[in-house]
């Protein structure tokens, strides 16, 4: 709803598919990245992999390097080393994570966070801001809705229907951090 308010203040003319294409893909990472990050939550206390997600800078670095030829600076490896830093600090008990089950969806979300973010780069270069955010939001809406089509998440959608005023305050603040991060690219 917040995405199709927003596309009917800005203005598309000029706008190609083509340059649609990487914040489409963007948009649909980030929802699966949703069902991830839940299916996770079932297997694992949070408290326990948290951490893990933050490596996906290394992942945008790596991409943007391999991709865009862009040259990470000394400084810049300095602050990769203090994500990984900081990541396994964060994630301390790390002994107490079930790997076995979780390692591969551990790995998947860092790479799913990772080709968000390097897309997330790679469309700003054709389409402003503002066209991007309102794209982006547009496809994981419709990834989420996707989800309706199974059973339990349609048992589960019912009984969250009188929390939605805290849905909706969840995707302002979601459709905000999209916007800074295009903004920021």
């Amino acid at each position: 709803i917040i995405a199709l308010v927003a596309a009917m203040l800005i203005p598309w003319n000029g706008i190609t598919l083509r340059a649609m294409l990487f914040p489409v893909l963007a948009g649909a990472l980030l929802g699966v990245q949703g069902f991830l990050y839940l299916r996770m939550l079932e297997k694992e206390d949070v408290s326990h992999i948290i951490g893990f997600a933050y490596l996906y800078p290394i992942t945008v670095a790596t991409l943007s390097y391999i991709f865009l030829k862009e040259v990470i600076q000394p400084l810049g490896y300095v602050g990769m080393l203090l994500i990984i830093l900081g990541a396994v600090l964060l994630s301390a008990r790390v002994r107490q994570v079930k790997f076995h089950t979780s390692i591969w969806l551990i790995a998947l979300l860092i790479l799913l966070v990772g080709l968000d973010e390097f897309f997330i780069k790679v469309g700003t270069g054709e389409i402003n801001e503002w066209q991007g955010v309102v794209v982006n939001q547009l496809a994981l809406g419709i990834v989420l809705m996707c989800s309706l089509f199974h059973p339990l998440v349609r048992k589960g959608f019912k009984a969250e229907l009188p929390t939605m005023k805290w849905a909706f305050l969840s995707e302002i603040f979601t459709f905000a951090a999209v916007l800074t991060l295009y903004l920021a690219m």
